[in-house]
């Protein structure tokens, strides 16, 4: 019986964290979010447009930001009692109207 070695820290390291395709996506992830983030502490203190603006920000954010962050909004709209109910109104959006699945998204 042939026993396979273990797979050192380096290699797993140089395997997936440090390709350059990786880091791409979460520099664009970054750069992505960060005018929601920004946006958030202000949510409740310049009025309830500027609220709403944030939220419609955050449904426009995980649209772009890919299949697995839809899912999570999809997720998050059926949780009132976890997130603001004006947070999942916004968000059901998600479950009515999601943007199409581009296959070239699955295909290495």
């Amino acid at each position: 019986m042939l026993c396979k070695e273990p797979e050192t820290f380096s290699a797993i390291a140089t395997s997936s964290i440090f390709r350059p395709h990786i880091q791409l996506n979460a520099l664009y992830l970054a750069v992505l979010f960060t005018p929601t983030i920004a946006m958030a502490p202000f949510a409740n203190s310049f009025g309830p447009q500027f609220r709403k603006l944030m939220l419609q920000a955050v449904h426009q954010t995980l649209e772009r930001a890919g299949p697995a962050f839809i899912k999570w909004g999809q997720w998050a709209a059926a949780r009132p009692d976890l997130f603001p109910r004006d947070l999942c109104i916004e968000l059901a959006k998600l479950q009515a109207a999601a943007p199409e699945h581009k296959i070239l998204h699955c295909n290495g």
